[in-house]
Parts: structure tokens; sequence; C-alpha cells
């Protein structure tokens, strides 16, 4: 298990192969995420997560305007895929 840290005070802990799966160079990740996603570990983590926090986060990458981020279910999808990308990369363990 490998843990991908924020700066807003949470982190999220992944399988290396989910995080492998989820950050595949030149691939649609988003059937990978959904799947990843129903997993009960990654869903209970996500459970505990405040939703503002996820929000600021992904705020802070720069990578969607605000009104992208008013959803908080788009927002898991898309944390879940940050954090496979820095746990391939090796950039938080």
């Amino acid at each position: 298990m490998k843990t991908a840290y924020f700066n807003y005070g949470f982190s999220l802990d992944m399988e290396e192969d989910d995080a492998l799966s989820c950050s595949q160079p030149g691939v649609d990740a988003t059937p990978f995420v959904e799947e990843v996603l129903q997993k009960p570990y990654i869903a209970d983590q996500l459970a505990k997560i405040d939703p503002d926090a996820i929000k600021s986060e992904l705020k802070e990458c720069g990578g969607w305007e605000l009104y992208e981020l008013g959803d908080p279910v788009r927002n898991q999808e898309r944390i879940v895929w940050i954090a496979a990308g820095e746990i391939k990369e090796g950039a938080w363990q």
C-alpha cells in the first residue's frame, strides 16, 4: 500500500496495482478510476475526507475552473486520479 499526501490535511492510501491502472499514459483513466472508487478501502477513505478539502486541493492544482469543482463525486474521481499519478511517479510514499 502506498500513500499520497495532500496539502489540505488528508492522504489517500492505494494499492500500487490500482495506482498503476488509474495512471496509464495515453489512456482515458476514467473507467479505471471509477472501478477503483468502488473498492471499499478507497470509498471508506474518501468518506472521511471533507469535500471542501478535496475541492481546495484541486483548486490549488490549477487544472480546473472553480465552477467545475462544484460536484463532490467528480472531485473524488479527480483526487483519486491525482493520487494514483503521484504514487506511480513515486513522489509520495
